[in-house]
């Protein structure tokens, strides 16, 4: 019975490092000046999540450009929220649109 699962754990990594190396293959050419721009209103709904996808992609080497976030009509809250979010991303850019 332990063989199924020494079996189940190569077959796991083999397609997980088949799908990152994929996803690799995929992935566009770093460029100089590229920005992703989440767009933010009101409380900031989502954005968190978005910049920690974004952030992990990075982190992966999937995504080369800056992530940055704008500020489209962001309550105090979800200034706040943007705060948070840049200090424990240090390479998260913000950007008031006004």
């Amino acid at each position: 019975m332990l063989w199924w699962f020494v079996l189940a754990a190569v077959l796991t990594a083999a397609v997980s490092s088949g799908c990152l190396l994929y996803g690799r293959l995929l992935c566009p050419h770093c460029a100089a000046g590229m920005c992703t721009v989440v767009w933010a209103q009101g409380d900031g709904d989502g954005v968190e999540q978005r910049v920690r996808c974004l952030m992990w992609l990075q982190r992966c080497g999937l995504l080369c450009c800056t992530v940055a976030v704008a500020d489209a009509g962001l309550s105090e809250e979800g200034r706040q929220l943007v705060s948070l979010l840049s200090r424990r991303y240090p390479t998260l850019c913000q950007y008031e649109g006004k």
